[in-house]
């Protein structure tokens, strides 16, 4: 499923690649002097707008199945937390240790404000520009629930009258699961980064002020408007076709 802004994206790319053709079309009728909209200037566009284009989209599933893998590991975090301090709580370790116990489960289980979003709507927003905060705030939390289980599985370790028989709950067990935990979340991580500078990357090129798509075009309708007149058949060839910055 493509978001809105993506096939905004596609289509812009698609229309230049329509552009040059309806230029070539002109012949030796289009001969501008400005470089930046001569056809193998245009033709370049073209391509560095399908490599960014490309690269975004190369970098898409691996972020999607990173954040996949990490969040379903996580997922039952919380209720394992539960049954590790209940199992605590059901021998004689010290009170404060039980205590100790149950403040870091809290934060394991953390806090979320609004409504979980599926991972389409995660890419929707960041193709709105509106994706950062979320994901920084989301980040920040997955890495503290992970340090406050690291810290929980140590205080386990220092306390002896913690002896679950259940596989599960032993700190040999929890150790494990605590470290494939930070190895997919740094996975996670590393594909967020990848798929952010992507974005960038292809933003830059589709958009830049300078010498992005819009401004290339804008250039050449005016050049065209001085060789053929506005209601000239030409000229409608390349009116009709629809540019929009989308983030």
């Amino acid at each position: 499923m493509s978001s809105t802004s993506e096939t905004g994206h596609a289509k812009n790319v698609a229309n230049i690649g329509t552009l040059i053709i309806t230029l070539e079309g002109f012949g030796e009728k289009y001969k501008p002097s400005k470089e930046s909209i001569q056809l193998s200037a245009l033709r370049n566009l073209e391509t560095r707008c399908n490599n960014a284009m490309s690269n975004f989209k190369t970098a898409q599933p691996p972020y999607t199945r990173a954040i996949s893998d990490r969040d379903e590991l996580i997922k039952p975090l919380n209720k394992l937390a539960t049954r590790i301090v209940n199992a605590l709580m059901a021998t004689d370790a010290p009170a404060h240790i039980g205590q100790a116990a149950q403040s870091l489960a809290k934060k394991i289980a953390g806090t979320r404000i609004g409504a979980t979003k599926t991972e389409v709507q995660k890419q929707a927003l960041a193709e709105k520009g509106k994706s950062t905060r979320e994901i920084s705030t989301s980040q920040t939390s997955i890495d503290s629930r992970l340090e406050n289980f690291d810290k929980l599985i140590k205080l386990l370790e220092q306390t002896p009258e913690y002896m679950p028989n259940e596989e599960e709950l032993q700190t040999a067990s929890l150790i494990a699961l605590c470290s494939k935990l930070k190895e997919l979340n740094q996975a996670a991580v590393a594909a967020s980064k990848a798929i952010t500078n992507a974005r960038t990357a292809r933003n830059e090129v589709l958009y830049d002020p300078k010498t992005g798509i819009i401004t290339t075009v804008q250039a050449v309708r005016k050049y065209l408007r001085s060789v053929f007149t506005v209601g000239s058949s030409q000229y409608k060839q390349i009116s009709k076709l629809s540019f929009r910055i989308s983030k």
